[in-house]
C-alpha cells in the first residue's frame, strides 16, 4: 500500500515551517500578505515557499533550536509510520526542521521510505506534491492544507487534518478526518 503523507500539520500537530517564517520574519507584514495572497490562490505554493523562506532571517542555530522547541509530532505517529506502508513523506518545508524527527525512521523502515522536499533554496520548478500524486496514484493520502487538495485528487481514500486547507475548502474531494483515527491501537 502506498501512503502519501504530509509533514506540517499533519505529522506534526502544527506547521512547523509557517511558525518558523512568521516567527524569524524580517518583515511581518510581508509573511502575512504571501499567506494571504496563497490563500486566495494568489500565488502558487512555490512562488509562496520561494517568498516565504526569503523573508526569514538567516540565522541557522536559533531556527534550528527553534524548531526543536517547538516541533510537536502527533500522538501515535511513530507505530502508524512504522506500519510497513510504502511510504512518501512529501513536504514543502525544509529539511533542517524536519531531520532531526523523521530522519531517524530512514533506517528503521529501510526501503519504504524517503523524503523528498521543495525549498526556496534550490526549489523544483513545480509543486512535488502534486508531481507525486499524479504520478503513483497514492492508495491514501494524509494532508491538511490548501496544498494538499489537488494531490489528494490522485488517491483511492484521502484523510485531512482538522482545521486544515481540506477542510476549510467546500470544493474539496470526499475525505475521512485523520485527527479521528486512533493511532495509538
Amino acid at each position: 500500500m502506498i501512503v502519501q503523507i504530509d509533514y506540517d500539520g499533519t505529522i506534526t500537530t502544527e506547521n512547523v515551517g509557517l511558525e518558523l517564517q512568521r516567527r524569524f520574519a524580517i518583515d511581518a507584514q510581508r509573511f502575512e500578505y504571501l499567506r494571504d495572497q496563497f490563500e486566495s490562490g494568489l500565488i502558487d505554493v512555490v512562488s509562496v515557499v520561494q517568498a516565504g523562506w526569503a523573508n526569514v532571517k538567516p540565522d541557522p542555530a536559533k531556527l534550528m533550536e527553534t524548531a526543536l522547541r517547538i516541533t510537536v509530532l502527533r500522538k501515535g505517529i511513530w507505530k502508524f509510520l512504522l506500519t510497513g506502508h510504502y511510504l512518501i513523506i512529501v513536504s514543502n518545508g525544509m529539511t533542517f526542521y524536519m531531520q532531526p524527527f523523521i530522519g531517524s525512521l530512514a533506517p528503521i523502515i529501510a526501503g519504504k521510505f524517503f523524503i523528498e522536499e521543495n525549498q526556496s533554496y534550490g526549489c523544483l520548478p513545480c509543486d512535488l506534491k502534486l508531481t507525486i500524486a499524479r504520478a503513483l496514484h497514492p492508495d491514501i493520502y494524509i494532508g491538511n492544507g490548501l496544498t494538499d487538495i489537488e494531490p489528494s485528487r490522485f488517491a483511492r481514500k484521502t484523510y485531512a487534518v482538522r482545521n486544515g486547507g481540506l477542510h476549510k475548502r467546500t470544493d474539496a474531494i470526499p475525505f475521512d478526518s485523520f485527527d479521528e483515527i486512533d493511532l495509538t491501537s
